[in-house]
């Protein structure tokens, strides 16, 4: 696989979601809020990310059922996209 032939979300989106950002997107979001804001930015997306994953797994475990497997699908749709 040539890596350089894969387009990046920024090639892909950018014009269409932000079409007045001068500059480019970051390909994943941990560096994009780097780039956003840098370690303060991070520190605020790890501490969403780590209660949003909490909140999941204890849904999780209450859950049962239908619920569970929507709980499920949301947590790993999450996971997937970090």
């Amino acid at each position: 696989m040539d890596l350089g032939k894969v387009p990046l979300f920024s090639d892909l989106f950018k014009e269409t979601l932000f079409p007045d950002v001068q500059f480019g997107m970051a390909s994943n979001p941990w560096a994009q809020a780097y780039a956003a804001g840098g370690y303060a930015m991070v520190g605020v997306f790890a501490i969403a990310y780590a209660l949003a994953v909490g909140i999941l797994g204890y849904l999780f475990n209450i859950s049962k059922g239908g619920m569970r497997a929507t709980v499920l699908v949301l947590a790993m749709w999450a996971h997937a996209e970090h």
